[in-house]
């Protein structure tokens, strides 16, 4: 019998047998086929046993034709994927399509930013949108109880983790060292989509296979945590990733704890501009109005082993110029969201994982300072006394002391604060949003039900501080009593687009303080604004039922 033709890449030297095909229209001498000549779409419909062998000797001879190869099997991957499965995924996977195209990705030299380079970024995002409805194909297969071709993506997950982690200019969207910010490309969103795709099916595929969240030293977290410092919600959401993506990452962290301060060093460590990149990321996600329920808990999660593990590496980067912006001011309006948003729940482990926070950063030496400036700037402009008197009393409630003790020396800070022994402005907002929860406190705190000597010397130690609290201001206890629990009193403007911005629920935080997100009006006086539905519930509890009512009159 004779030989099949055999050829040789000059660039590699490695011999690969030339792959046969009937869709070729010419041949050279040595009878190898002319592959200028192939009709890819008919290999792509008609042979696809053999397109696993043709893209690993096109892409070993650096041949171009893999790129229209490639195209058009990407385009029945797709439809078999979102419409109906097609005859040629079964030889496909037969063949070890998606194996090949996985290594393929996970080659070092793979993403060169060199355009002229062959395996450049637009040659890595063509194998990237092949392999994406091979993940989608698997993750269905999956679900009949076929574990196969998950099992061989699970085999090169951590590699292709690995050789992302070292590319991270096929995410950044800002500039980092050894980038001349001058020439530098952001990463389009099609290629940092078509990056974020695998690691999302990836990560359910190892649910699938193993029953069990993927382990942090995969890499799998490191990817993603990037890819999210360098995408808005906005992209997120386009990419129809929102709230998957750092879902993964909050499982992840919970449940590899041993990993997290090894996971904590390696991300920042990226390169030295990370942590100032992923603390305005963070900051970003702490205001943004729709931080609230789960996504609140998986962004506070996040900056919390952040802060606890690495609190040094973020020290330079603490106080930005701005009373908005900067870590301690995003946690307050990330409390305040929860706060009259969120279930109880929900902003019960918010409120107390922030002002965990805020404790370490005011233990720290690095960043002490500094966050004791920007507390200092905005706990009456943003009404930290209403984030921070929930605060106080859920410590009290749990006779936690840990936590009470931070909770006191947040006090401390705020007596000895310019916002109280300052210019009279200042006097004059910190009095007005310190008084209106003080003696509601104090009332909530002398309620909590105490039993045994310990837990009542916790209670009397909470009661005995923030009655010094309270001094500064004049407050006592049964003397000039303010209480929020009354109705809201209806503004006076009698256009609603007029109506002052804030909360009119007296028990939200936002109600003394300037709001951030988005108002609803009361659809029955049209005269006052709530923070949310939630807001709105109490308030009508409260009394504004029977106001809204002589509205109509």
């Amino acid at each position: 019998m004779p030989q099949r033709p055999i050829a040789t890449s000059s660039r590699t030297g490695i011999k690969l047998t030339v792959p046969t095909t009937q869709f070729a229209r010419r041949r050279h001498a040595d009878g190898t086929v002319d592959i200028d000549s192939i009709d890819w779409v008919q290999v792509a419909l008609k042979e696809p046993r053999s397109v696993a062998a043709w893209i690993k000797y096109l892409h070993k001879h650096e041949n171009a034709q893999i790129l229209t190869l490639l195209f058009e099997v990407s385009k029945i991957l797709h439809v078999a994927a979102h419409a109906a499965m097609q005859p040629q995924w079964a030889e496909y996977v037969d063949s070890k399509l998606h194996c090949v195209i996985m290594d393929i990705l996970c080659e070092p030299d793979m993403f060169a930013r060199d355009e002229d380079v062959f395996k450049n970024i637009a040659y890595g995002a063509q194998h990237l949108d092949a392999i994406r409805p091979c993940g989608a194909l698997a993750v269905q297969c999956a679900a009949r109880g076929d574990l196969r071709i998950a099992k061989d993506f699970m085999a090169r997950a951590d590699k292709f983790f690995f050789a992302i982690w070292n590319k991270p200019h096929v995410v950044a969207t800002m500039p980092y060292p050894g980038m001349d910010p001058n020439t530098f490309q952001p990463a389009p969103q099609q290629l940092r989509e078509a990056v974020a795709i695998p690691l999302v099916f990836l990560a359910r595929l190892y649910d699938d296979v193993y029953m069990r969240t993927m382990p942090l030293s995969s890499y799998e977290a490191h990817c993603l945590l990037y890819l999210w410092t360098y995408s808005t919600e906005k992209d997120l959401d386009e990419m129809q990733l929102e709230g998957q993506v750092m879902a993964i990452i909050y499982d992840m962290t919970k449940n590899d704890i041993s990993k997290l301060p090894w996971f904590v060093q390696t991300v920042l460590s990226r390169h030295k501009l990370f942590p100032r990149h992923l603390l305005r990321a963070m900051c970003r996600a702490l205001q943004d109005p729709k931080t609230t329920d789960i996504r609140g808990t998986q962004i506070i999660h996040l900056v919390t082993i952040m802060i606890r593990y690495a609190h040094d590496d973020f020290s330079e980067f603490i106080v930005p110029l701005g009373i908005t912006e900067g870590l301690v001011p995003s946690l307050i309006i990330g409390c305040r969201r929860q706060m009259c948003s969120s279930p109880p729940a929900v902003t019960e482990r918010f409120v107390m994982s922030a002002m965990h926070i805020m404790g370490i950063l005011f233990r720290a030496d690095a960043v002490r300072d500094g966050a004791s400036k920007q507390f200092i700037l905005c706990f009456a402009d943003l009404n930290f006394a209403g984030v921070l008197s929930f605060g106080f009393y859920e410590a009290a409630r749990k006779f936690d002391e840990d936590m009470l003790s931070v909770a006191i020396a947040l006090l401390d800070a705020a007596t000895n604060s310019s916002t109280i022994h300052g210019p009279a402005t200042e006097q004059n907002s910190a009095f007005r949003t310190s008084t209106r929860v003080w003696h509601d406190t104090l009332n909530a705190l002398n309620n909590i039900s105490a039993r045994g000597i310990q837990q009542t010397r916790t209670k009397q130690r909470a009661i005995r501080y923030w009655k010094v609290f309270g001094e500064p201001f004049g407050l006592e206890e049964g003397v000039a009593v303010t209480t929020l629990n009354v109705p809201s009193q209806l503004s006076d403007a009698h256009v609603y687009w007029l109506i002052p911005r804030v909360c009119f629920w007296n028990g939200c935080p936002c109600a003394a303080a300037h709001v951030f997100h988005p108002m609803r009006v009361c659809k029955g006086c049209y005269r006052v604004l709530y923070c949310s539905k939630l807001c709105q519930t109490r308030d009508w509890e409260a009394g504004h039922r029977s106001m809204c009512k002589e509205t109509w009159d």
